[in-house]
């Protein structure tokens, strides 16, 4: 029984981390409302999730977050801090809902697979929105900060309802970014192998 509560709990914190690859605060803010109110578990040591000024913090965070990033030059100033932000929101959540875990374990493995994961899914999506940007001098960037808003919103509900599930859409969605990313190699180099050869 325990072994089976500890996979739900691995499948719930990398999933809840590949979310906050998207939105950091958003999975931190549902995790802090939902420990207040008694409906999930976090570990002893990350108790303060629950709090008052946790949830202050997350809520007015997430608000920046989600509004600033439909703003032109903020999206992009965003993308940049995320950059730290969100590995280390990955960590928090993937450390936190490891129940009955020697917290130092718990943090090493959030580094390691929640911070990671966090870290990967933030710069495909940087990705994307630099090529939009790029192509569309950033008009499309507020469509597709709204496809990732509703993205990290179902991926947290799934994360929390159904972990095993979202954990298998998280690896299949990592396998379709590693390909994305094989294939745009593949097409850079037949691009630029003329000007090599000039």
């Amino acid at each position: 029984m325990e072994y089976a509560q500890l996979v739900m709990q691995v499948a719930m914190g990398i999933s809840l981390a590949a979310c906050a690859g998207l939105r950091a605060f958003l999975p931190l803010l549902v995790i802090s409302m939902l420990h207040r109110l008694g409906k999930i578990q976090v570990d002893p040591s990350f108790e303060w999730i629950g709090s008052n000024p946790a949830l202050i913090v997350f809520g007015i965070a997430t608000l920046v977050e989600v509004l600033g990033d439909k703003l032109p030059v903020i999206d992009n100033v965003l993308d940049s801090v995320g950059l730290i932000v969100k590995p280390v929101a990955g960590t928090i959540i993937f450390a936190a809902v490891i129940v009955k875990m020697d917290p130092v374990l718990a943090i090493v493995l959030g580094i390691i697979a929640g911070g990671s994961i966090s870290e990967i899914i933030h710069m495909k999506k940087a990705t994307i929105r630099g090529g939009s940007t790029a192509l569309t001098a950033g008009v499309a960037n507020p469509l597709l900060s709204f496809i990732e808003d509703l993205s990290a919103a179902i991926g947290v509900a799934l994360s929390i309802l159904v972990p095993i599930l979202a954990f298998f859409l998280v690896l299949i969605l990592l396998y379709l970014a590693y390909h994305f990313y094989k294939t745009l190699m593949k097409k850079r180099k037949i691009v630029e192998k003329p000007n090599v050869s000039t």
